[in-house]
């Protein structure tokens, strides 16, 4: 990965990973806009989790349907 000079543009792009019964993996990259060249990469893991249950909870079906639109199929 290579630093990107002050004024670079830049693009993020996100996408869904994994889909657990209680959490949401994703994948962001950023990429110089005109070029396309690699300049960071991070993965996040978002856990649903109950407030008033200190507990994880399960995705309801609308949450995964979400998570399904925005994922991404590698071949």
């Amino acid at each position: 990965k290579l630093e990107a000079p002050l004024g670079k543009l830049v693009t993020v792009r996100s996408s869904v990973e994994a889909i657990g019964t209680s959490s949401v993996t994703c994948r962001h990259e950023m990429r110089g806009t005109l070029d396309s060249v690699l300049h960071a990469t991070m993965r996040t893991v978002a856990v649903r989790f109950d407030l008033s249950a200190r507990s994880k909870r399960t995705l309801d079906p609308v949450e995964r349907a979400r998570a399904i639109a925005l994922s991404v199929i590698e071949t």
